[in-house]
């Protein structure tokens, strides 16, 4: 089962100290929530944190306590609370102060990168993210479309779906007219067709317009990359 994504919370300047460059590095959205026991708004906002952190794997959330780590907050020049600091490589790229939980959603979308579909129009295109997706080792999903299959265009926004739960799989998509040398290549007949490639290999095919199927064969191959 893939693990779920967390509020992590920083009690000694060395745990911040860490997380904060592993998210750094990591080149992911930064979201840290600087809070106190006593403070009743930011006990309010905690399990809100929770669920949006769930439901935002690409997201990296970390918890301050400003009486813990007071140079922390003092070095962030924190004076309200909650207040949530959003950081991308360590620059400070926005800032929430008080518990308005849709803006608080909404700066989060705003600044997350989100995971998607990624459509190859050319050979080369589709060389490269194929490429890109051995080289990383992940899971490469590649759904086989024409803009004239009605099931292709009923599971489009279902894929869609899957991408943004699942950051650490390639979803590629080919149109099978444009790249008929691609669609042969792989032996592609029926539409909608999904291939489920590893380090270059095949590993598992899905085809027709079947959700189920398509979520629990990625549930099944998909190896997170943390």
């Amino acid at each position: 089962m893939a693990e779920v994504n967390q509020v992590i919370g920083c009690h000694t300047v060395e745990a911040w100290t860490q997380n904060f460059e592993k998210g750094n590095e990591s080149k992911k959205l930064v979201v840290v929530d600087f809070t106190a026991s006593w403070c009743g708004p930011c006990r309010f906002i905690a399990p809100i944190v929770v669920e949006m952190a769930k439901n935002a794997p690409n997201v990296i959330f970390l918890k301050v306590d400003v009486d813990e780590l007071k140079t922390v907050a003092d070095e962030w020049a924190v004076e309200a609370i909650p207040a949530f600091l959003f950081f991308k490589e360590g620059k400070l790229v926005d800032k929430v102060v008080g518990t308005e939980k849709e803006e608080l959603q909404m700066t989060i979308e705003k600044h997350a990168t989100t995971n998607q579909v990624i459509g190859c129009h050319t050979v080369e295109a589709w060389t490269q993210q194929l490429e890109k997706g051995n080289e990383a080792k992940k899971l490469v999903v590649v759904d086989f479309t024409a803009s004239w299959c009605g099931p292709c265009r009923f599971i489009a926004p279902v894929l869609a779906e899957l991408a943004k739960k699942t950051p650490n799989v390639l979803f590629l998509k080919v149109d099978v007219d444009e790249l008929k040398t691609v669609a042969e290549e792989w032996a592609v007949e029926a539409m909608p067709t999904f291939l489920f490639l590893k380090e270059g290999k095949l590993v598992d095919k899905v085809v027709g317009a079947k959700k189920e199927e398509l979520q629990l064969t990625i549930e099944k191959h998909a190896t997170s990359v943390e």
